[in-house]
């Protein structure tokens, strides 16, 4: 079963250029969390797969809104803010729920 779920509003901060923040429709399927920027002149989506996440943070909620610190496993932090914390717990659980399954540990790879 295909599971999409989808939150308006997310700004997905960019470390490289922090002001430049869009403001982004974050999708949560089975295998990816997809960031689709909304803005008119272009079509920009952020593709992370769950098996890539590593770690999975919440941080303190500010008056901009709740933000979710996601590290992969390619050194890639990507921090989201999600306006509601309802929104942010449920990416969340989801999101280390997804991140689980795919773990070969202990294999020695």
């Amino acid at each position: 079963a295909l599971h999409i779920r989808d939150v308006e509003n997310v700004r997905l901060v960019d470390r490289v250029s922090p002001k430049k923040a869009a403001l982004d429709t974050l999708y949560l399927t089975a295998t990816h969390v997809i960031f689709v920027e909304n803005s008119p002149d272009t079509r920009k989506e952020t593709w992370i797969l769950h098996s890539q996440i590593s770690t999975i943070e919440k941080q303190a909620t500010t008056a901009t809104g709740c933000p979710l610190l996601i590290r992969c496993k390619n050194f890639q932090i990507r921090q989201l803010i999600i306006p509601q914390e309802r929104d942010r717990h449920d990416v969340y659980i989801s999101l280390i729920r997804s991140a689980r399954p795919g773990r070969r540990e202990g294999l020695g790879i």
